[in-house]
């Protein structure tokens, strides 16, 4: 396996009900994509040992010392319930994820971003630093972070918000100066949700994507149910299907990091190319029907 800049590291917080979910199938994905066995829970990479497939493996995933890969994130929410749904799924996926990177409790956020933010969230924000400052220690060349979110609920807007600002000032003091912070995040729309507090979650949640992250990729609620609808002609849509596109575009949006190549290779080099000014740097994202 390559050693040296190309495998520099990428840690993954997922946050909330549909975050979580969104992550879970990105996982998936990616397990396919680099030829790593899930089903059975082994971890175990099945494909030629010098193939491209592994080449940049380090990047997304951790490899134990008998060759078990496992994902290089932290799983966080505020309702233990939903977080136990992910992490028990049927795919066996779930086993792959660290029990140390499980972060829980059951107070629930409210659907509100404010109770999220500054009632229950803080001791689970300072729990998760914990957590992503042991992986940053153990990785050679941290590159960045990234969220997956949705910025409809409570704790993926409130509790990713304030999970943001606290790696982002942990990074900031010296430990990771040159490392980017991105996030993948889905946002209202009157036709998918029905929740009155939605709005007022997003609106905060963008400002906290203004002020800690580098690149955001945003996705559209009403957009997701059109593709399910004209696309894969779906009557009414459901949250699986929706979350199922959007782990696609993640995973396509991170194949330049993941494969070798020149063009994004990294996420300072995508900084570079995408964002042009400091606050514009919510990313627009196009996928191709084959």
């Amino acid at each position: 396996m390559m050693n040296g800049p190309a495998n520099r590291e990428i840690i993954t917080l997922q946050l909330g009900r549909c975050g979580n979910n969104m992550a879970h199938e990105f996982w998936r994905d990616l397990c396919e994509e680099h030829l790593i066995e899930y089903r059975d829970g082994s971890g175990t990479y099945t494909g030629e040992v010098d193939g491209i497939r592994r080449d940049h493996i380090s990047v997304f995933f951790n490899e134990g010392s008998k060759g078990r890969y496992v994902p290089r994130t932290v799983l966080v929410d505020l309702n233990l319930s939903d977080l136990q749904q992910v992490t028990g799924s049927s795919d066996g996926l779930g086993s792959l994820y660290r029990p140390e990177g499980i972060i829980a409790n059951d107070e629930g956020s409210g659907n509100c971003y404010a109770r999220a933010f500054h009632t229950e969230g803080p001791d689970l924000a300072e729990h998760v630093l914990e957590t992503v400052r042991k992986e940053a220690e153990s990785c050679d060349c941290l590159q960045g972070v990234q969220f997956v979110q949705s910025l409809c609920g409570g704790t993926g807007a409130g509790l990713g918000g304030l999970c943001m600002k606290t790696i982002s000032d942990f990074l900031d003091s010296g430990v990771g100066v040159k490392c980017i912070m991105q996030s993948f995040a889905t946002v209202p729309s009157p036709d998918v949700g029905d929740r009155v507090l939605e709005y007022y979650n997003a609106a905060l949640g963008v400002q906290d994507l203004m002020d800690y992250c580098h690149q955001a990729f945003l996705f559209d609620n009403m957009a997701l149910s059109a593709i399910c609808q004209k696309t894969l002609n779906m009557e009414v849509p459901r949250f699986s299907n929706m979350n199922n596109i959007v782990a696609l575009a993640m995973s396509g949006i991170t194949s330049s990091l993941r494969f070798p190549g020149t063009l994004d290779a990294d996420l300072r080099k995508m900084h570079t190319n995408l964002v042009p000014f400091q606050n514009a740097h919510f990313l627009m994202t196009g996928m191709l029907s084959s």
